[in-house]
C-alpha cells in the first residue's frame, strides 16, 4: 500500500512539474509578445509623430506659397492700374 501511495505521489509531483513549466514557458511567450507589441506600439506612435509634424511643416509652407500668392497678385493689380 505504501509503495501504491508513492507512486501516487510521485505521477501528482511530476504532473504538477509539468504543469509548472507549461505555464512558464507560456509565460515568456507572452512577455515576449508583450515586448513585441510594446516595440511596434512606440514605433507606430513615433511614425504618427513624424507624420504629424510634417504635416505642419507642409501646412505652413501652404500658408506662406498662399500669401505669397496674394501679394504678387495684388502687386500685379495695383502696376495694372497704374
Amino acid at each position: 500500500m505504501s509503495c501504491l501511495l508513492w507512486d501516487i505521489s510521485r505521477l501528482l509531483w511530476n504532473i504538477t512539474l509539468t504543469l509548472g513549466h507549461v505555464m512558464l514557458t507560456l509565460g515568456h511567450v507572452m512577455l515576449t509578445l508583450g515586448h513585441v507589441m510594446l516595440t511596434l506600439g512606440h514605433v507606430t506612435l513615433t511614425l504618427g509623430h513624424v507624420m504629424l509634424t510634417l504635416g505642419h511643416v507642409m501646412l505652413t509652407l501652404g500658408h506662406v506659397m498662399l500669401t505669397l500668392g496674394h501679394v504678387t497678385f495684388t502687386c500685379s493689380m495695383s502696376r495694372l492700374r497704374l
